[in-house]
């Protein structure tokens, strides 16, 4: 939690009087940083946390007992804003206006994740929040393990992979203008990296690709036998090379990550089915 932030300026009024006057704080504001389970939900319903990925610049489309999508909202289209409320321990906390960016991580044992960098504007007042709250119908994410694990490709074809991650780049800001109160998201870069294990280059030349600077189409997916499955897909990844790596003993490479767009705003696709 960032309780309460701002800037403070230090006071130097000619008193006639020697010492510290103290300092003025100004523009306030409060955010909170966490993380989430990559929870899946049941098919055409929106995660548990779809209003956070909304207030990072998605746009959710809802498909009825099929799947929940998420893409870029065009720049011609305002971004969700949405108010948060954190309890920690007999500590509140209500945090108004928010907006924020968003990253993602998926390592080889571990469940996938989602995490957030919120920003919003000053509660003016003492919020009533329940005592007790329940979580029990907050679900786990599965972990990233093959029997979990669904179609992981780059430019179609399947690779092994060790860990994944983007980021979608963005910084919140508050108050660019003097008479406007609201809070912003900088423009998106959105870039990654994954570490993947040599495939054959007869079977996908991966050194290649990165040589050329070429923009492949990249998947990766998540289905337990459970049900629910979560994708990211991107039209256009170009892929940077990174170094080699030592996944326990098997040779790897790792890559950078950099998400283009293909027809406008679809530089990466998070989608619940």
């Amino acid at each position: 939690p960032r309780r309460l932030e701002g800037e403070y300026e230090a006071q130097d009024f000619v008193t006639g009087f020697e010492g510290a006057q103290g300092d003025r704080f100004y523009n306030g504001t409060m955010g909170l940083d966490f993380q989430v389970d990559a929870a899946l939900p049941a098919a055409g319903d929106a995660p548990l946390y779809s209003r956070l990925i909304e207030a990072c610049g998605f746009k959710e489309l809802l498909t009825a007992n099929t799947s929940a999508s998420y893409t870029f909202r065009p720049d011609t289209e305002a971004k969700t804003e949405i108010a948060l409320r954190y309890k920690d321990s007999l500590a509140t906390q209500v945090t108004e206006g928010v907006r924020g960016s968003m990253s993602f991580t998926a390592e080889n044992r571990k469940p996938p994740m989602f995490a957030f960098n919120l920003m919003g504007a000053l509660f003016d007042g003492q919020p009533t929040i329940a005592t007790v709250v329940d979580f029990s119908g907050w679900p786990d994410a599965p972990e990233c393990s093959p029997t979990n694990m669904g179609t992981i490709t780059i430019d179609g074809v399947s690779v092994c992979v060790q860990t994944f991650t983007f980021s979608d780049g963005r910084t919140p800001r508050r108050n660019k203008f003097m008479n406007c109160d609201d809070t912003d998201i900088t423009q998106r870069n959105v870039t990654g990296r994954i570490g993947i294990k040599t495939p054959d280059a007869a079977t996908l030349d991966v050194l290649g690709l990165a040589k050329a600077t070429t923009k492949v189409p990249f998947v990766w997916r998540i289905s337990p036998p459970g049900g629910g499955n979560l994708q990211i897909s991107a039209p256009a990844v170009q892929l940077k090379y990174a170094g080699e790596a030592d996944f326990e003993g098997e040779l790897g490479l790792n890559f950078d990550l950099v998400f283009t767009m293909d027809q406008g705003d679809d530089e990466l696709a998070i989608t619940f089915s």
